[in-house]
C-alpha cells in the first residue's frame, strides 16, 4: 500500500501522532489536510484527528485556517469542518476566524445546510434577524425561504417584515412572503405598519395578495393604527377604483 494512502489510516495516525507534542501534531495534521480532498473518506481521521488535538472548532478553525492560506484553498475551511461539527459550531469558528455573517451564510449553503439551518446557526453567533435576512438573501434564497426560516428561529411578523424591507423587498412582496408563511391579513397589516408603511400603501399590498376590500377594511381597522380609523372608507374608495 502506498505510503501517502497509510499515512491516512486511523492504526497509522495513532502510531505516529503518540510520538508528538500538542504543537507538532497540530503542524503534522494541518499539512496533510492542506494537501487532502474534504470529501475524501480517507481524509476523516485525519480530521477527527485534528479535532482531538485542538479541542473546541474555534480553535480547529484558527490553527487549520494558515495551512489552508499558504495554499492559497482557504475556501476549504467549511467543507473540512463539516466533517466533524454541526452548523452552529461552523459558524462560531467561522466567525471567531473573521467570517462576516453573509460569509458564513454562504460557506454553510456551500455545504449543503438550508435555509432553516443557516438561520439559526447565524442567531447563535450573535447576528439579527436583518443580518439573518441580508445574508440569505446574498446566498440567493427567495423571499419566501427568508421569511420562513426567520419565523422558523423565533421571529415574529413584525420583525420579519422589518428584515425583509432592509433586504431590499418591495411591501407587496413582503406582504406575498408573510401570507406565504402562514400570517393572516389582520397580521400582515401590523408587519407593514411597524416596517413604516402608511395605510395607503398597506392597503395596495394586500391588494396584492388578493385580499378581499372587507378584508383590507378590516385590518386596517384591527392592526391598531391609532388615528387612522376614519381615513379607512377613504382608502378602500381607491382600492375600488383601481
Amino acid at each position: 500500500m502506498p505510503r501517502r494512502r497509510e499515512g491516512r489510516s486511523p492504526a497509522f495516525l495513532k502510531r505516529n501522532l503518540s510520538k508528538l507534542s500538542r504543537k507538532e501534531k497540530i503542524d503534522y495534521l494541518g499539512n496533510l489536510l492542506s494537501r487532502a480532498d474534504p470529501y475524501n473518506e480517507n481524509t476523516l481521521p485525519i480530521v477527527k484527528a485534528f479535532k482531538e488535538a485542538t479541542k473546541t472548532p474555534e480553535a480547529f478553525a484558527e490553527h487549520l485556517q494558515p495551512y489552508l492560506k499558504r495554499r492559497k484553498i482557504k475556501s476549504k475551511l467549511p467543507e473540512i469542518l463539516s466533517k466533524v461539527y454541526d452548523n452552529i459550531q461552523i459558524a462560531k469558528a467561522l466567525d471567531h476566524t473573521g467570517y462576516n455573517y453573509k460569509q458564513i451564510a454562504k460557506a454553510l449553503h456551500h455545504v449543503d445546510y438550508n435555509p432553516y439551518g443557516i438561520a439559526k446557526a447565524l442567531k447563535h453567533t450573535g447576528h439579527d434577524y436583518i443580518q439573518i435576512a441580508k445574508a440569505l438573501g446574498h446566498s440567493s434564497y427567495f423571499r419566501e425561504d427568508i421569511a420562513r426560516a426567520l419565523k422558523y428561529v423565533g421571529y415574529k411578523h413584525k420583525q420579519i417584515a422589518d428584515a425583509l424591507r432592509h433586504t431590499g423587498y418591495v411591501r407587496e412582496y413582503i406582504a406575498d412572503a408573510l401570507k406565504y408563511t402562514g400570517y393572516n391579513h389582520i397580521q400582515i397589516a401590523e408587519a407593514l405598519n411597524n416596517a413604516g408603511y402608511n395605510d395607503r400603501e398597506i392597503a395596495d399590498a394586500l391588494e396584492y395578495i388578493r385580499a378581499t376590500p372587507t378584508q383590507i377594511s378590516e385590518a386596517l381597522r384591527y392592526a391598531k393604527f391609532p388615528g387612522k380609523v376614519g381615513r379607512i372608507s377613504k382608502v378602500l374608495k381607491k382600492v375600488k377604483k383601481k
